[in-house]
């Protein structure tokens, strides 16, 4: 009986759709549960699973990649000593772990697949509340929450409304702290819809939803992810021999770019101008981005094989206000192994979506997740590390 609720859809749904909801960069996991809390309550799930399951999925270069990982943060913060950072640092193993128990214990195709159909209500649920709501001030019936940085939300539950006029009113959060990181999980569901599930009439509309809610962030690789996993699935169509939902594909890719123009009248161009300063490595947020990786990569250099541990990373976080890059942050942090380890098993989970497509596609994939995880910083979040571990937990199997 117990064995027939782990493998049922429901229960695949309802896991998956916690680890979202309480995960990292929810406002409701860091506003409502508080991220300490967050984070132990999803390893205690996780590990209740885990030593309850009769059968694991894990394979020993999993496990062993784990402990690499996890050796190299105790290495580090022991050399740098590194005691004021007990915490953060623990943190990141429980997410390493968490990655290899939630694989070990469950079909990773049946997990991304559920990812997919939880990112896809969020996106329905975001669209409209974002842009329908405010025609009828019905977001102001919800409770308000509030961000770190002052800024008020308005609590709709499967998507926030930020209390604000203009163009910032126009950007779609999801649930999350920011239209960036919305991005890369939007970004995650789109690599599973497009390749784990097969071709039918649900496919092609999670994929059009899921582009065009990339597009309402306004984020530059949002704006990319948009147009490139539109363009992914026209490929896939007509491989396929379905012209008529490549038709229907090329029309919403035009609707786009009218909707691109559409805007660009409505806001003065102001949203556009925000989305490509960010973008444009000479000013505002894209020079912010590039002096993020360049001071990340400096400090590096000094402790190239086993980092300077989180100590030195809250020190360049201190001096430019913010850092956005997770590659730079973990060689910062952790020295070349840790990072190249953890890229490299990227590039397998990458693999592992794209099996059986073309070197071209697998290039596209990982170039687009690469700028993603360096459009903001992700070490300490929960999925960034379940994807890291997608891949490399069972092997190549598909199902």
């Amino acid at each position: 009986m117990r064995n027939k609720l782990f493998e049922s859809d429901s229960f695949y749904f309802f896991l998956t759709f916690f680890l979202v909801y309480a995960g990292s960069n929810t406002l409701f996991a860091q506003v409502v549960l508080s991220t300490q809390i967050s984070i132990v309550l999803i390893a205690l799930v996780l590990f209740a699973l885990f030593i309850t399951k009769n059968r694991l999925h894990a394979v020993r270069t999993a496990i062993f990649s784990a402990v690499i990982l996890v050796s190299i943060i105790a290495i580090s913060a022991f050399l740098n000593a590194d005691a004021d950072n007990f915490f953060g640092e623990m943190i990141i193993v429980l997410k390493i772990l968490c990655g290899l128990m939630l694989f070990s214990c469950f079909d990773r195709v049946r997990i991304m697949r559920m990812f997919s159909v939880t990112i896809v209500i969020i996106a329905a649920a975001s669209l409209i509340i974002t842009f329908l709501f405010p025609l009828f001030s019905l977001e102001k019936l919800f409770p308000t929450i509030i961000n770190s940085s002052g800024i008020r939300f308005y609590n709709c539950f499967l998507s926030l409304k930020i209390d604000s006029y203009g163009f910032y009113s126009m950007r779609n959060y999801g649930i999350f702290s920011e239209p960036a990181v919305y991005c890369f999980y939007l970004l995650i569901a789109s690599f599973s819809t497009l390749f784990f599930f097969p071709p039918s009439a649900k496919k092609f509309f999670s994929l059009v939803l899921l582009s065009v809610t990339l597009f309402t962030t306004f984020s530059p690789i949002g704006l990319l992810g948009a147009f490139v996993f539109t363009l992914l699935a026209m490929v896939d169509m007509v491989s396929a021999g379905n012209m008529t939902q490549l038709r229907k594909a090329g029309l919403v890719l035009l609707m786009m770019i009218i909707g691109a123009f559409v805007i660009l009248i409505l806001t003065n161009q102001s949203v556009f101008d925000m989305a490509i300063s960010k973008s444009d490595l000479s000013t505002g947020s894209g020079q912010g981005r590039l002096e993020s990786i360049y001071y990340d990569l400096a400090y590096w250099s000094r402790h190239p094989v086993f980092g300077g541990s989180l100590k030195t990373l809250n020190i360049v976080t201190n001096q430019l206000g913010f850092n956005t890059s997770t590659t730079g942050s973990m060689l910062l942090s952790f020295g070349v192994f840790f990072g190249g380890l953890a890229t490299a098993l990227q590039f397998i989970s990458v693999k592992f979506f794209t099996f059986g497509r073309s070197r071209m596609t697998t290039a596209i994939i990982f170039t687009v997740f690469i700028l993603a995880i360096n459009n903001h910083s992700y070490i300490q979040n929960d999925w960034y590390w379940y994807f890291t571990f997608a891949g490399i937990c069972g092997g190549f199997d598909r199902q």
